[in-house]
């Protein structure tokens, strides 16, 4: 029997609070997760910062990466947006071609 794959899943604006706790639960059920930023170096200090609390808390391995929101929205399979009310709309037209469909 084979094992069904999961859906990758991306939290644009996962550097915020509602996005780590996200990435963290998510990671932690053994689901690939992509955090998004309007930075790329934000987006990397969220996984480092993912990355350590969860080896605190026993958790060796999950599967983080980061990513520009665009890049993370074009390789999700199902993407969260967790950005402040006042950037969503500017966001989504930002990530609008890769959420086609």
């Amino acid at each position: 029997m084979t094992e069904e794959r999961r859906p990758v899943l991306a939290i644009l604006g996962g550097t915020g609070d509602l996005g780590t706790g996200l990435a963290r639960r998510w990671a932690q059920a053994g689901y690939e997760v992509i955090i998004g930023s309007r930075t790329q170096e934000k987006a990397d200090t969220a996984v480092a910062d993912l990355r350590e609390v969860m080896a605190e808390r026993g958790v060796a391995e999950i599967t983080v990466q980061a990513m520009e929101n665009l890049a993370a929205a074009e390789a999700a399979d199902i993407v969260t947006l967790t950005v402040p009310f006042s950037h969503q709309a500017s966001t989504l037209e930002q990530v609008k071609p890769a959420l086609q469909g």
